[in-house]
């Protein structure tokens, strides 16, 4: 049927298939690292990002943990004089503890000078 000048299809088809499937594989393997590279390069980015803000955000608390503490602070020495400290520095000596040790005796003597007995003897 066929001359030997011929050209014979069925030949070069069984010898073209194989080189087919292996530039098809080469350009799917080709394919799939090009995208593993763009996600593994994304998530590396996003990552990064993450970190950025979390730093950023930990700043922004300090921050303001700082400035509550210092408006609290502020505060606290605007009104010194007009309020007592809380726990109350009582005029008749029921105060609390060791923060009535440092306001005047009802009897007008200054506890730093004065003895616990001349203190209380009233």
């Amino acid at each position: 049927m066929s001359d030997e000048g011929d050209f014979d299809a069925e030949r070069a088809c069984k010898r073209a298939v194989p080189l087919l499937e292996q530039v098809a594989s080469d350009a799917i393997h080709r394919s799939a690292q090009t995208r593993l590279e763009l996600i593994t390069t994304e998530v590396q980015e996003e990552i990064q990002r993450a970190t950025v803000l979390l730093i950023w955000g930990s700043i922004a608390l300090l921050s303001a943990g700082i400035g509550v503490f210092f408006v609290g602070i502020t505060i606290i020495l605007a009104f010194w004089d007009t309020h007592l400290p809380a726990g109350g520095l009582r005029r008749d000596g029921r105060g609390t503890g060791h923060l009535r040790d440092f306001a005047r005796d009802p009897v007008g003597q200054d506890p730093r000078t004065s003895s616990l007995a001349e203190r209380y003897a009233y």
